[in-house]
């Protein structure tokens, strides 16, 4: 008799454990998909207000983030994402370089933007032709990084497959 009261004691703690178990590794699992998830939310975020942005005359003359609050709050998050993206994701997985990528092409587009109306009156028609190539072609870039990178997380952010 007691023994079979040990047994049903040890195979309902055995259940407990199991079922402990496979909640904790499901939450980890969430919290994974969440800061992963999070990361391509901070890359849209970004694009998104730099597609948008222009310099007013004053952040043009000052050429300080600090006077384009939300470019610079969404511009340090995306940082972050790329800074937290070396510890979410496999190294192999080639993130970490778009991220990388898309941050140089983003500072590029920035002082593009800031330095635009000013070299109007220095440049000549060919410079400024030129100048204008470069911003097209890295705006493309950009923008352009953005389908291979989600392809790249979508093994990533698949919840059914983590």
């Amino acid at each position: 008799m007691y023994n079979l009261v040990a047994l049903i004691v040890s195979g309902a703690s055995a259940c407990v454990a199991v079922a402990a178990w496979w909640t904790r590794r499901q939450m980890l699992r969430l919290e994974l998909y969440k800061r992963r998830f999070d990361i391509y939310s901070r890359v849209l975020d970004f694009a998104g207000v730099l597609l948008e942005w222009n310099p007013a005359e004053a952040e043009t003359a000052s050429q300080n983030l600090r006077d384009s609050p939300e470019l610079l709050r969404t511009f340090e998050a995306f940082l972050k994402a790329g800074i937290e993206a070396r510890f979410l994701f496999d190294k192999d997985s080639g993130i970490k370089q778009a991220l990388d990528q898309m941050t140089r092409t983003a500072s590029q587009i920035i002082g593009y933007k800031w330095q635009a109306p000013e070299s109007a009156f220095y440049l000549s028609p060919t410079e400024t032709i030129e100048e204008n190539r470069t911003f097209q072609e890295n705006h493309k870039r950009f923008f352009d990084l953005i389908p291979p990178l989600e392809q790249a997380m979508s093994k990533y952010l698949n919840f059914h497959m983590l």
